[in-house]
């Protein structure tokens, strides 16, 4: 390419006239093709729609990608997190509620045996303190009497009536009525009658 500038006599310059090859006249002239293709002023209005419809796909396949790959993330934590993982013995995330049964079991005491009260009561024959469980086994066993359910029945009629009652003497235990005579035998039966709020009826 040359350039030169015509002169009159007068040394007037004239226009400059360029001289420029063909294919540098042809650079000049055109975009580059990157150009070409961002230049939306070059292009036809339906070749402008068609290229941002496949913009919008291309957008929406890469969001589409994205959202495939967080899911996957998702996945894998949840996978990292499950109940399997928390209780196998080589986890570093221990699983809390099974720790918490397991320390409860651990920690459990047995409940102590109930111990019922022990309740003392005289025998009305020789006054020996026996267990009230005993009793009737004592009574019938060292004294032969063998009424003795029938005296408890009283007594606990006449504990409901809140009243003495009276117990003929024939009612009482064979062997009191053999020993009546005996001063120490009857006291310990009288004495045994007034705790069952009973008394003896003598005929």
């Amino acid at each position: 390419m040359r350039a030169e500038v015509d002169t009159d006599d007068e040394g007037y310059e004239g226009p400059m006239v360029l001289d420029l090859e063909e294919d540098a006249l042809e650079d000049i002239l055109t975009f580059p093709q990157d150009q070409k293709q961002n230049d939306t002023f070059t292009q036809s209005p339906q070749e402008n729609g068609l290229k941002g419809v496949e913009a919008i796909e291309r957008l929406n396949l890469k969001v589409k990608e994205l959202s495939s790959q967080v899911g996957k993330i998702m996945n894998e934590a949840k996978t990292f997190h499950t109940s399997e993982t928390q209780t196998s013995r080589n986890s570093a995330i221990p699983n809390a509620s099974h720790d918490m049964r397991k320390t409860l079991k651990r920690g459990r005491k047995p409940k102590p045996s109930p111990k019922g009260v022990k309740l003392l009561r005289s025998c009305p024959i020789c006054s020996k303190k026996q267990l009230s469980t005993n009793l009737t086994r004592h009574l019938r066993g060292y004294h032969g009497v063998e009424d003795v359910a029938r005296l408890s029945s009283l007594s606990t009629k006449a504990s409901m009536q809140a009243q003495c009652t009276e117990v003929s003497f024939n009612d009482l235990p064979k062997i009191i009525q053999t020993n009546w005579t005996d001063e120490e035998t009857r006291k310990d039966a009288l004495n045994f009658l007034r705790k069952y709020n009973l008394s003896v009826l003598e005929d």
